[in-house]
Order: C-alpha cells, then structure tokens, then sequence
C-alpha cells in the first residue's frame, strides 16, 4: 500500500489519503507547482485562505477541517489536489473550488476525479 515510502514521506502521506478518501480532485499542468497554484487561486481565491494540516506540504480549509489540499511537483509537470473526506462539505468545495476553476482547462490545465481510490481520466473527444 506504501509503494516502498517511509511514513512520515509526504508521497506516503498523499498516498494514503488519495486511497482512502471519498471525493478527490486534481488539477494537472505541464509547468511548475508555482504557475499551477498562481492560476488556480487567481480563479478560486479560497483557496489562498488554506491553513497548514501539521504535515508538511498538506494543507486544511479554514471552512472545513476535512478537506485537505497538497501539491505534487515533478518533470513532466505538477498537480495540485483537493481531498475531501466523506464526512466533510463536499458542496463547499464544489461551490467554492470546483465551479471556479470550471472553464481552465483552455489554458491546458486537465482536472481529474479521485473516488474511493479511483482515478477518472477524461476520455479525448
């Protein structure tokens, strides 16, 4: 279930909770983790309002103590994910993030659905 990681690794961390999460969506882009997350908040502000969770790189929404947002940086591009337990405000994030951020894949930024482990990749048209 680890992949090989260490516990306390972030990559662990995310891990588990993309596996064990209800609901989880994915922003992907081909650039880095710092243009990501400028382009997501200049369209859904609240999520500049994230509040560090007490691991690094994992962040909660002041809104809600269940929907926890990191990031994932790598060569061939970057992810921000918005994870949202079951018992946790899933319109919130709908309402305040997802709807927001609703029209920016004209800007080659891809979002993906987490459920229950499972990834949605959106099939080409």
């Amino acid at each position: 279930m680890n992949k090989g990681w260490e516990e306390g690794d972030p990559r662990y961390t995310g891990h588990l909770l993309l596996s064990q999460v209800g609901l989880a969506y994915v922003w992907w882009w081909e650039r880095p983790i710092e243009d990501l997350w400028d382009t997501l908040v200049g369209r859904a502000p609240t999520l500049a309002a994230i509040q560090p969770a007490g691991r690094p790189g994992f962040s909660r929404f002041q809104h809600d103590g269940g929907i926890f947002a990191f990031g994932v940086d790598g060569r061939e591009g970057s992810a921000i994910v918005v994870a949202v337990l079951p018992d946790a405000d899933s319109d919130y994030v709908f309402k305040h993030v997802v709807l927001p951020l609703d029209e920016i894949a004209e800007r080659g930024v891809s979002r993906h659905l987490v459920s229950q482990g499972e990834v949605e990749v959106p099939q080409p048209t």
